[in-house]
């Protein structure tokens, strides 16, 4: 007995001072999305944009998106992107991978050698400099000074760009005793490695196909780190949405501008829409000013016989200073592509590696290029960059066949933000700092990505433009009743007078909402009550087109299927149940509507009954019951298949 207890204590101690009280994955993972510019670029808080050991964790979403450029198509750039950072220490050469996949001779999947800790607070946070008042230097505010003692962002950090995302990671907190930890963990060695990560993106006409990557690794070890180097590794999967092809990807190294970049064989079955691309730089950072004389590397390699298993093999790609054999087109596989440069300089126990990168989209290779070496320079210049005004805020009133918009500053506005009149641009260099201008209305009809069309524009009585005059509500009228309209109500400002840039406008993609125009019932007139259209619903009718009434209806699909057909209850009650029946009085369907959830006061329904069967032509009943007033209203429709 006295063994047991022993052995137990034993247990016990073992698992308080290695963490084993707590269970992989931690449950603080977390994944969020930059959508401000033609981006859509995954963000986690544990250093890479894909891994099979945290997919079922994080859901269906995370699984899908990764990195689409342009967004809004069905171009999938699914890389398993992150990095590598390895140094000598003492007589190890010892590297943390946060991305990379093994698959020779070893069951050990994805490399994910960094994650969160078990901290709530180790998550991913947001800001914008769209809805701030004062400087956006990138210098602002000490990388130790991101998060509070207790890992909350600090409350006087100022956003660098229209999006920062900012967390914060290990390679020390989960490790071979975690519970449940993964096989690569059991033989990682730790560079008790402290990561701050920011991504930037902004909503500039120069720069809205790039993400910006800013990485702080902070040596929080007891001993120095010889000859640091850094990489980026990607293991893509490129395609589209609908047909993903992973045998086909192609990587292949930019000499003139140092760029690692990504395609797809276009022989296959999943070809790129708008001819679009992906690359990666490494732009800079605290090395700088290294005398260790660094060097790019670059190596592109099949899953398989050439994974590299052990820190060594790692360390020796990182400092190798090669720029590998580059195949052929013809030879597209799945591939594995790495860029690095190093060695970069020495961190003593407490420093920091400050290293700067970009993701970079292009409609084509030379547009891919060019945009790299507009990044190069937009951090040369330390992210410098002339502000639009600060995106107004807006509601939605839709009314029978139309929508009245209105964005008059409201108090509780300041919450999120501060007036556009009153934003304040100090890059500019005719020193018109104030320099706000006037307001647009957008609507599309075909989704929350456009195409956009201007409905309305509004300008400042001051001798500039179109003299029109500033309103805040613009009533938009001959829409289709039933048919959701999108619209976005920005901000732009006057041309920089001394560079000749601008005007600049805020971005549509913070400020837009959607909404369905339609009548409301009304007790007073006579005969006023729901009613269904198209009706009758005819299935030779095309109702994808001219208006775009049906569409699909799930992410990443644009194909129409069956169950994107859709009927539209119109003039409801504001609180209602919805009740569909065969002519024999059998129930179909319902559905509940409510106003005030919804936004509008139209309700849909798919033409499948409540087993998820398509119905069949005929003649239907419908009985709305209103939930305020009790009163039932009854009509029918009919169905041609």
């Amino acid at each position: 007995m006295r063994d047991i207890i022993r052995s137990l204590l034993v247990i016990f101690i073992f698992s308080f001072c290695f963490g084993q009280q707590s269970t992989f994955p931690p449950a603080n993972i977390d994944y969020k999305f930059h959508r401000v510019n033609e981006v859509l670029y995954t963000k986690t808080n544990f250093g890479n944009t894909r891994s099979n050991i945290t997919v079922e964790n994080l859901g269906s979403d995370y699984a899908q998106m990764e990195i689409i450029f342009p967004q809004g198509t069905i171009n999938a750039f699914k890389l398993a992107s992150g990095f590598w950072v390895g140094a000598i220490v003492g007589k190890d050469t010892l590297v943390t991978s946060s991305a990379g996949y093994e698959s020779r001779g070893s069951e050990r999947g994805y490399t994910v050698e960094t994650y969160p800790d078990f901290s709530k607070n180790d998550t991913i946070y947001y800001s914008s400099s769209l809805f701030k008042s004062g400087s956006n230097d990138i210098e602002a505010i000490d990388s130790r000074n991101f998060f509070t003692e207790n890992g909350l962002l600090h409350p006087d950090y100022y956003p660098v760009s229209h999006e920062d995302l900012i967390c914060q990671y290990y390679d020390n907190k989960i490790n071979k005793y975690t519970a449940e930890s993964p096989e690569i963990l059991k033989s990682h060695e730790k560079l008790d490695l402290h990561i701050i990560e920011r991504t930037m993106a902004w909503n500039h006409p120069s720069h809205d196909q790039t993400i910006f990557i800013e990485y702080f690794f902070i040596n929080e070890s007891d001993k120095n780190w010889t000859n640091a180097s850094f990489a980026l590794i990607q293991d893509p999967n490129i395609g589209t949405s609908e047909y993903l092809n992973w045998t086909n990807d192609y990587i292949y190294y930019d000499f003139d501008h140092q760029a690692i970049i990504f395609d797809n064989d276009p022989r296959g079955d999943d070809d790129l829409v708008e001819d679009a691309k992906v690359g990666m730089v490494i732009l800079g950072g605290s090395f700088e000013d290294s005398d260790l004389q660094p060097k790019y590397m670059f190596h592109q390699w099949e899953h398989g016989p050439y994974d590299a298993l052990y820190d060594s093999e790692r360390y020796q790609k990182l400092v190798s200073g090669e720029i590998g054999v580059m195949g052929s087109p013809d030879l597209t596989a799945h591939q594995n592509g790495i860029l690095g440069y190093g060695p970069l300089e020495n961190i003593a126990s407490g420093d920091t590696l400050h290293i700067f990168a970009a993701l970079v989209g292009g409609r084509g290779e030379t547009d891919l290029l060019d945009r790299i070496d507009k990044a190069r320079n937009l951090y040369a210049t330390k992210f410098r960059l002339p502000s639009p005004p600060n995106p107004p805020q807006f509601t939605l009133i839709p009314g029978d066949h139309s929508v009245t918009i209105d964005w008059s500053w409201q108090e509780e506005y300041y919450d999120n933000g501060f007036p556009p009149e009153e934003s304040y641009d100090k890059a500019r260099a005719d020193s018109n700092f104030y320099d706000f201008e006037g307001y647009r209305i957008y609507r599309s009809s075909t989704g929350e990505y456009g195409p956009w069309h201007m409905v309305a524009e509004f300008d400042s009585l001051n001798g500039n433009g179109y003299e029109i005059g500033l309103q805040y509500k613009f009533k938009d009228k001959g829409l289709v009743n039933g048919l959701t309209y999108y619209y976005a109500v920005t901000a732009f400002d006057q041309r920089d007078y001394v560079t000749g840039e601008g005007p600049y406008e805020s971005p549509l993609s913070v400020s837009k909402k959607y909404t369905v125009p339609g009548p409301s019932l009304s007790e007073n007139e006579k005969d006023n009550k729901p009613y269904v259209v198209p009706n009758p619903y005819r299935a030779d009718v095309d109702y994808t087109s001219n208006p775009e009434w049906e569409y699909s209806t799930s992410i990443g699909r644009n194909t129409w299927y069956e169950i994107d057909r859709r009927l539209a209850f119109l003039n409801l009650p504001q609180r209602c149940n919805i009740k569909i029946f065969t002519i024999e009085g059998y129930l179909v369907n319902e559905i509940d509507h409510d106003k005030d959830i919804k936004g509008h006061n139209v309700a849909y329904w798919n033409l499948l009954n409540k087993n998820n069967h398509t119905v069949g032509s005929g003649i239907y009943y419908f009985v709305v019951r209103d939930n305020d007033s009790k009163k039932n209203y009854v009509d029918k429709f009919v169905i041609v298949k």
